[in-house]
């Protein structure tokens, strides 16, 4: 039989709070509710203590709130080598909270108003090791890529460059040749060069129509790309 996931509630508002431990308990084989903590400094605290699998966070909460807490709870995930998963669950769903919460390290983000059975569905991806958003979260995450400039497409789908070597890529797999990139960016072509052999290094590949072919941000025009090395 599966091991019993160990589940910590943090919600200051008793009534939705008796509400989850009530759905969860309806599954004693699957669950285990090992506390509840009302504040955010009681939830790291409960977290250290009692070693939760996952732990059900809302943002709005006293003392430190959820994004903070999420982000201690992570941090003692990776000191001790244990996986812990925060789900928040929250009536928040503006863009600036789901990616704090995702940057935080939260493993799921869902609302308060989806039905208990949604909600029960999140706790068990997650404490399976999935991630999870409810609908109306998915659709604005991809909204919100969809919507992003070309750079921080760039810098989102590769964070090891920096914000300029997300421009000269840009502009590369646009087929802009060195000189265009340099008049483009107000830059030397010696720069240009510096910058195009760090993102070869950093993507780790040997040609310039590689990057190029590393889309989905390559399009005609704009210059010539028959040439491979970072010089042309």
């Amino acid at each position: 039989m599966p091991q019993k996931k160990k589940i910590l509630i943090v919600e200051d508002h008793p009534i939705f709070r008796h509400g989850l431990r009530s759905i969860l308990q309806d599954y004693p084989d699957e669950f285990n509710v090992v506390g509840e903590a009302e504040t955010g400094r009681q939830a790291v605290a409960f977290t250290r203590q009692l070693e939760p699998d996952v732990v059900l966070m809302d943002i709005h909460i006293p003392e430190m709130d959820g994004i903070e807490a999420t982000r201690a709870i992570y941090q003692i995930s990776e000191e001790t080598e244990k996986r812990i998963a925060v789900l928040m669950i929250t009536l928040d769903d503006d863009a600036e909270s789901v990616f704090a919460s995702l940057r935080a390290g939260a493993k799921g983000y869902v609302l308060k108003a989806n039905d208990m059975e949604e909600l029960l569905l999140a706790v068990r991806v997650v404490a399976n090791g999935g991630a999870v958003y409810g609908a109306s979260i998915a659709n604005r995450i991809q909204n919100y890529f969809t919507h992003l400039s070309q750079d921080e497409a760039i810098s989102s789908r590769y964070p090891t460059l920096t914000k300029r070597e997300s421009s000269v890529l840009g502009l590369v797999q646009k087929r802009y040749t060195n000189a265009q990139v340099a008049a483009e960016l107000k830059m030397s072509q010696k720069t240009v060069r510096n910058h195009i052999s760090n993102i070869l290094n950093k993507l780790q590949v040997a040609t310039r129509k590689e990057l190029i072919e590393k889309g989905p941000f390559s399009s005609s025009g704009g210059g010539d790309s028959s040439k491979d090395h970072p010089d042309d």
